[in-house]
Parts: structure tokens; sequence; C-alpha cells
């Protein structure tokens, strides 16, 4: 194998200025799929001297094998483990995203190079479902301040699914309205017509149907852009639109199929 990275593009054949740079040391199958997976496209050696370096929104995540300082930092117990497996931190212009047993992600907005470190080999299917999740953060705040907004859930023929992380096994929904596409993994839709956001619970109330104002607030909560400081103004304004030109309904939770990711081990 060679000892060079990989470099894999966010939907490459539209520019988005989101790439993974994978370090030989961690590239393999299942880590791959799962890059791959999530909308990402392998570079070639031509195509990587045409990123755009020098773009503030350009966001580099280098993703390797964590050193053992930080390896026992993600797998000691901590007293942010009572709020769930993720935690956010900021240390100075920093901030320190940890995903309890897996890896940590430190990053700055100010900064296009970010770092993920792995302090797991990916053994199982829960772990290949927190990867994702923790790279369809970087996904999340590379893409949001452009404002694209993701959410956790799939795609239908007329809409989509919005869930609570929680139930949704990493899958995710992406909506550029600046350029009407609809992003969901390797797919594409193109945004428009009669489109409808179905808000899974698994109990519905009587009344299905969300008002606007209860549509725009509910889709300002549950986005996939974790932060304690608020939403990028782009999002803000993209959100209040979105919600204002599509239909909310509440709908019966379905979870997702999870073949892709228990068969990649």
């Amino acid at each position: 194998m060679s000892n060079e990275p990989i470099y894999y593009q966010f939907h490459k054949t539209h520019s988005y200025p989101v790439i993974i740079r994978l370090d030989s040391s961690v590239a393999e199958g299942r880590l791959q799929k799962v890059i791959s997976d999530l909308g990402f496209f392998e570079l070639s050696e031509a195509e990587k001297k045409t990123l755009p370096l020098n773009k503030a929104s350009t966001k580099i995540l280098s993703l390797k094998k964590a050193p053992p300082r930080i390896i026992q930092q993600v797998k000691t117990p901590d007293t942010l483990d009572s709020y769930g497996l993720e935690s956010l931190q900021t240390n100075n212009n920093f901030q320190i995203y940890t995903y309890r047993n897996l890896g940590m992600m430190i990053f700055s907005y100010s900064s296009s190079y970010w770092e993920l470190g792995l302090c797991s080999d990916l053994n199982n299917t829960e772990e290949l479902t927190h990867l994702r999740i923790m790279l369809t953060r970087f996904v999340s705040w590379a893409l949001g301040p452009l404002g694209i907004i993701g959410y956790w859930g799939v795609t239908t023929q007329d809409g989509m699914v919005v869930m609570k992380q929680a139930h949704s096994f990493g899958e995710s929904v992406f909506l550029d309205l600046d350029n009407k596409r609809i992003l969901s993994g390797q797919t594409e839709k193109k945004f428009g017509g009669d489109f409808t956001i179905f808000r899974a619970e698994k109990t519905v109330p009587q009344n299905k149907t969300l008002s606007k104002e209860e549509l725009i607030s509910f889709l300002s909560t549950a986005s996939n852009y974790f932060s304690y400081g608020g939403l990028p103004t782009p999002m803000k304004r993209n959100i209040f639109l979105l919600g204002s030109m599509t239909r909310g309904e509440y709908s019966p939770l379905a979870l997702p199929e999870t073949k892709t990711l228990s068969s990649s081990i």
C-alpha cells in the first residue's frame, strides 16, 4: 500500500470545499466505505492540485490514528459523559470535539486545517455508526457557514424525514437551498415542488400538521449542527426560508435500514 494520504471531496462534482485527508496508517475498507457512503468521492492526483486551499471556506479534515495521549484521554471516563457520548469544549480559539472511546477532533472555524484522531480499530457496526456521526458533524460544521442545512434522517419521494440522532443510525440529509439540491449520502435530488418535511415521533398527535411557526421552530432546533453558540447566520436565514416554503407533518417513527454499515464489516 502507498504511504501517500488519500483525499476525498464532498460531492466533488459541485466543488464543495469540504475534504477528508485519510492517512495511510488508518486507510482500510471499512473506514473508506463509511467515507464513501457519506457522499465523499476520492480525488485523482490531478484533482488534488486544483483544491481551493486558499479559500477561507475550505475545510480539510486530516483523519489519522490518535497518539497514545489522546487515546487515553478519549477512553478515560469524564464528568461530561452524563450528557452523552459526544462532548464539545472550547480551548482558546480551538474547538475540541470528543466521541467517547472513538476519537477526538480539534478544529478552528478560522482555519482550513482540522484534525481527527481515531482511537479505535472500528471492529463493529456500532463504532462505524459512531464514526459516521463524527464525520457528519464535520460536514455540518464546514457547510453551515455557507448556509447549507443538515438533518439526521432520510429522503422520501416527496420530501424528507427528520429524526433524532439516536434513531437515524448516522443517516443524514443536507439541503443546499441556494443551488436547489438535496444531498443524502452519494445521492442527489433537486429541491423544489411540493416538498414535505416529516417530523418522526414515536407518538403522533391527532393534528398531524405543523404550522409554519412550529415547523420553523422545529427546523431551528433539529439540525445536526452541534454548537453551544447558536447557528451561523446563513443557516438561520435558510432555515426560515425552508420552513416558509415547505409543508410540515408528524410521522410515525420508522428506522432506516442498517445494511449499509453492517455489510462493510
